[in-house]
Formats: structure tokens, C-alpha cells, sequence
């Protein structure tokens, strides 16, 4: 019989789809020794923009691809020191988790900072900036009083509790990490239904960092990091180069806890969530990009009704967007770009409105004033020339009818109807 010829890999994101593939080892190294030296210079390019060079350099390792020399050192230096970096991120949680034990306060370890030591095979293989903790609601005060006691500052003006929100970030002077305390996993005025409480009674006793910790259960943990990846793919700000780092977050998950996963809790749970859409179509592309262990029957079980395979299409181009692929400027701000959508007059209107005039609890966010200190006024005007500064020349484009500029806007527009479809119900 003979043997099936694997198809050529015709770009550096195909390469890099197929070193991080969890598909057959044997199918794996048959497709790369088809790619010639060379084009490895491009591949580490695109992995350091997605922030995968450690793990890159772990899988060539792993399927003993050969590389030229020059590469194979930066590859070896890129992970020794980001394995050192981590190793610098856990003194830091171990420290803390310490001293919130010592106050009795529960901790939940979120994302990265659970992922790379239990989840990752080593703990350089996943790049990270930030310590993100869960802690109950009631427990923020004595949280705070731990942080400002080692020296951390709050980078929010006023910590409020407000559905818009669901972290507060702190950053000691000469830490290159930032810890963010979270009361819950997302923004309460998403349309999501999250049973916080349920996360705790469901949670994990672990020991992380030489430390007593939790972790949520695997099957919310799944959850969660598909609801992140998707909040990501059309953000628009400056996490481009996450994106697809975080789609191996769900890609390791998989590999980790997939055979022990009930994936009946995990559907049930979805649609309690009101996560159906966005669990379908991240789990779908774990499976298309990366041949992540997924049972399609269940998948495909999950398909909404009359999907659309553009929604499909769309996520897979974010998901493998570049950083700097597309001018900042109109991305910052998702609310310019609906401007020169479809809307009609009062729901432009009314935006414009929300833009220039937000609730006074979200000018306490940003400004230094509390939401009921009548000061908080003389701060509209400061917004209003922030807008100005930072919008004016997009929005002078948008008015003149510049065409690179409506092309961006279209394009963003496209992507807050996939975040719409994705977060509905």
C-alpha cells in the first residue's frame, strides 16, 4: 500500500500551526521535513509575535527537528530566560500565598500563573506579565491591606466594585509582574451568567509555588479559558499577541485533564453560562489549528442552529492576527468604528452620549475623585479633550470618507458582530 503524502506547509503560520499540533508525532515530523532551514527564521518571527518562542522551541525539540545554528541559540536563550523570569513570577506568589494563608483568606489561582507549573510540561514554556488571583468579595479589604503592607500600589485612582470591572491590578516598585485580584472571572454587565459561588464549592485544593492554594475544577477551567480567548480575539487594544498563546492554553488543558473531563458537565455548564456559542467555536478551532483532543460528536452537538461559517472564519483570523497588523488608532475604540456602522440615528446617538458622559462610578475608575464628590464634574471636560486628542484625527478620517480608514472600521465592525454572536445566548 502506499503511504499517504502529507501536504506541503506553504507559509510560516502553517509551519507554526503544525510544531504546536498535538497530532500525531510521526504525522508531525513528516510534514516538517518537508520545510527547508531557512524558513525557520520566519517561523520564530511569528512565534515570538504570539509570544510562543519557549514552547516552539520545546516541540522542535521534542520531534528533534534540526535548525541553523543562529536559531537554535536564540530559541535556547528565549527559554532560559523566560524560565527565569517565571521562576522570579512564583517567589512572588509563594510570598503572597503565604501571607494571605497566614490571614486566612482562600486564593484561587487563575490563568497563567496556575497553567505554567500545572498544567505546561515545564514552567518556561508560557510567557506571562500578570499574577491573577480570585478571592471572595468580602476578603478584597484584608487583600488590599496584605498588598499595600509589601509595598504594592493600586494602578486604579478608586477601587469600586462596579459591574464593569471585575479586577483591581496592583504593581510593587521593581516587580516586572502586575497582580490583578479578581471577585469573579469576568465583567458582571457581560451577558453571562457566572455562579461564582459554584466555582468555589467546586474548586481544587492545590500546593503551587511551594504553597497551599485552589485552582478551579478542570472542567471550569475549560470554560474559562475558552470565554478568555474569545474576549481577547476581538479585543481591541494591545493583546495581539496573545491570542493564539491562548488557544494552547486550551490546547494543554485538553492534553492534561481531556481524558478525565466530563463532557457532559462541560456542555451543561456552557449553557448555564450562556458560553454555548463562544465554547463551540474555541474548542472548534483547537481542533482545526492545533488538532487539539476534542470528541467531535459532542462538538459538533454543540453547533448552534443555522450557524454561520463566516463567524467561524472571522475568529480564525483573529485568533492568527498578528500584533501591529492593524493600525491602533480605530482598534482602541470599538465605539468609533460603530459610528460609521449601520446604527440608526438614536443608537448613535446614544452612544455618543455613553461616550462623553459615563456614569460618574466609571469616572472614578479613571480620575482621581469619588463617584459623590461633586468635583467629579470639573473632570467631563477632561474627558471630552482626552476624546479629542486621541480620537480626533480617526473621526476626522471616518467624516471625510477615507477609504483606508472606513476599510479599518468595516473591519471592526465585523469583529463586534462576531463578539455579539459569541456572547449571546
Amino acid at each position: 500500500m502506499n503511504q499517504v503524502q502529507q501536504p506541503m506547509l506553504v507559509d510560516a503560520t502553517s509551519i507554526l500551526l503544525t510544531c504546536l499540533s498535538y497530532e500525531n508525532g510521526s504525522v508531525t515530523k513528516e510534514r516538517l521535513a518537508r520545510v527547508l532551514a531557512d524558513e525557520y527564521h520566519q517561523v520564530v518571527a511569528l512565534a515570538q509575535s504570539h509570544n510562543l518562542v519557549a514552547l516552539l522551541n520545546y516541540r522542535l525539540q521534542q520531534l528533534n527537528v534540526t535548525l541553523p545554528d543562529d536559531l537554535t541559540q536564540e530559541l535556547m536563550r528565549e527559554q532560559r530566560k523566560n524560565t527565569l523570569q517565571i521562576m522570579s513570577l512564583y517567589l512572588e506568589l509563594n510570598n503572597l500565598l503565604g501571607l494571605f494563608q497566614d490571614k486566612d483568606i482562600a486564593v484561587i489561582v487563575l490563568k497563567g500563573a496556575y497553567l505554567a507549573q500545572a498544567v505546561y510540561d515545564q514552567i518556561g514554556l508560557r510567557t506571562m506579565r500578570d499574577i491573577d488571583l480570585l478571592v471572595a468579595k468580602k476578603d478584597l479589604l484584608s487583600v488590599e491591606q496584605v498588598l499595600l503592607a509589601c509595598g504594592y500600589m493600586s494602578d486604579d485612582t478608586n477601587r469600586v466594585v462596579i459591574p464593569d470591572i471585575h479586577h483591581f491590578s496592583y504593581k510593587r516598585p521593581g516587580s516586572r509582574f502586575r497582580v490583578e485580584i479578581h471577585w469573579t472571572i469576568f465583567d458582571e454587565s457581560l451577558p453571562l451568567r457566572i455562579d461564582v459561588d459554584g466555582l468555589w464549592s467546586r474548586a481544587q485544593h492545590i500546593s503551587l509555588a511551594q504553597a497551599s492554594a485552589f485552582a478551579l475544577s478542570p472542567e471550569d477551567l475549560l470554560l474559562h479559558l475558552c470565554l478568555h480567548v474569545v474576549l481577547h480575539a476581538y479585543d481591541l487594544h494591545d493583546d495581539y499577541e496573545m491570542r493564539l498563546r491562548m488557544l494552547c492554553d486550551v490546547g494543554e488543558v485538553l492534553r492534561r485533564f481531556g481524558a478525565n473531563l466530563d463532557w457532559q458537565v462541560v456542555g451543561e455548564r456552557a449553557r448555564q453560562w450562556g458560553a454555548v456559542r463562544a465554547l463551540y467555536v474555541v474548542l472548534q478551532l483547537a481542533h482545526d489549528l492545533l488538532c487539539a483532543g476534542v470528541p467531535l460528536d459532542w462538538l459538533q452537538s454543540l453547533q448552534p442552529e443555522n450557524f454561520n461559517e463566516n463567524y467561524l472564519a472571522l475568529a480564525r483570523q483573529q485568533i492568527l492576527a498578528e500584533r501591529g497588523s492593524t493600525p491602533i488608532a480605530m482598534h482602541e475604540s470599538s465605539h468609533l468604528a460603530r459610528l460609521s456602522g449601520s446604527m440608526d440615528l438614536g443608537s448613535k446617538l446614544a452612544l455618543i452620549r455613553e461616550r462623553l458622559l459615563p456614569a460618574r462610578e466609571i469616572m472614578a475608575l479613571k480620575y482621581p475623585v469619588s463617584a459623590t464628590a461633586w468635583r467629579i464634574y470639573f473632570y467631563y471636560p477632561v474627558r471630552w479633550t482626552e476624546l479629542i486628542v486621541h480620537y480626533g484625527v480617526s473621526l476626522w478620517h471616518l467624516g471625510r470618507g477615507d477609504p483606508q480608514t472606513r476599510s479599518i472600521a468595516q473591519n471592526v465592525n465585523q469583529i463586534i458582530e462576531l463578539r455579539d454572536w459569541l456572547m449571546s445566548s
